[in-house]
């Protein structure tokens, strides 16, 4: 009996002293949350009007600025020569005038920087095994100031004419840009942009890392977070997923297999340029069928015949059994299928 009675006494004790120092202890003191000021009616209009110009001239101010970069990097834009030359300043900029470094230790930064300029001149051989530098330097420099003008436009519609000529720019010097220039160019700028839809096949090609510095140099990191865009100059899948399929989905639906056929050409002509033949060939085995399977899912959702989509579902599962998704598809088209027929029986006559 006491040995039952002996807890239940301890814990009447501890439930007592519990309670005693909560009674005991301090209040938390309240935070008292601040009220709103009372304004006049004067004193209102008088700091809208205040705000209203400042509005205005924070607009214009950075208006100017950015229109006085976006011409830097056109001009540098406009030849090999004068994208690397900026380069070059951008990289003194960031990695000596700002670094505030010692006499010597600047003396020799400079001279790695004329080094590696030596060694982005390539001669035929090195053009063909890493590409030639210039051009990447130049390419990216062309997809910055697309970004830019990604960021002021605030409307995907207006940029699709745009991004559609840079690729057909990037995939007409696709052969200048292999190995290390392929790499440089695929790195992009960090950051995205947010939203659109998402992609399986294809994506970003040569893509790094590390920081850019033109981005640096010029300050510019926030202007690349803009809304259905990529930041990666060869990302053809960001590019149709975000921006050009959301536009025609809406306002020309129609136009969608053809687009999807631009995509996919685009990507392929690209590769071929900057792969070495066993890799490309490896390309078109692989994710060539994965990316053609997502043009028929993609169609049979959002273009303008889930019929027609469905005949191209089963075109990539015939001529494609051996590939590692075969099965996956297999059965995603063996359930639209018996959707479909299901609801072809509950409406017949």
């Amino acid at each position: 009996m006491k040995s039952r009675l002996a807890p239940l006494c301890l814990m009447t004790l501890l439930s007592t002293a519990l309670s005693a120092q909560a009674q005991t202890a301090d209040p938390v003191p309240e935070i008292p949350i601040p009220s709103a000021p009372v304004l006049t009616p004067e004193q209102v209009k008088n700091i809208t009007t205040q705000l209203k110009e400042l509005e205005a001239q924070i607009q214009r101010m950075r208006g100017d600025n950015l229109a006085a970069i976006l011409q830097k990097l056109r001009t540098a834009a406009g030849s090999n020569a004068a994208a690397m030359a900026l380069y070059e300043d951008c990289e003194k900029l960031v990695n000596i005038e700002r670094k505030d470094v010692a006499r010597d230790e600047a003396k020799r930064a400079e001279e790695r920087i004329e080094r590696n300029a030596d060694r982005r001149s390539a001669d035929a051989d090195e053009v063909k095994q890493n590409g030639d530098m210039a051009t990447a330097i130049r390419i990216q420099l062309q997809y910055l100031i697309l970004t830019l003008e990604a960021h002021e436009a605030n409307d995907p519609a207006k940029m699709i004419p745009k991004l559609q000529a840079y690729v057909q720019e990037l995939v007409g010097q696709a052969d200048k840009l292999r190995g290390r220039s392929l790499g440089f160019l695929g790195a992009g700028f960090g950051g995205g942009g947010g939203g659109g839809r998402g992609g399986q096949g294809g994506g970003a090609v040569g893509v790094g890392g590390g920081r850019n510095i033109f981005v640096e140099a010029f300050q510019l990191q926030r202007f690349l977070t803009v809304e259905d865009w990529t930041n990666q100059p060869t990302d053809f899948s960001g590019m149709w997923n975000r921006t050009i399929f959301p536009v025609i989905e809406k306002e020309k639906k129609e136009d969608l297999p053809a687009q999807w056929d631009l995509r996919i050409n685009s990507e392929g002509a690209f590769r071929k340029g900057c792969m070495p033949e066993p890799e490309y060939l490896l390309w078109v085995q692989n994710e060539l069928p994965a990316l053609r399977w997502e043009r028929a899912e993609h169609l049979y959702e959002h273009g303008p015949s889930a019929i027609n989509a469905m005949a191209d579902m089963l075109k990539v599962v015939k001529e494609n059994p051996g590939h590692a998704d075969a099965p996956k598809w297999l059965k995603t088209l063996r359930e639209l299928v018996g959707a479909a027929g299901g609801a072809g029986a509950a409406t017949a006559p």
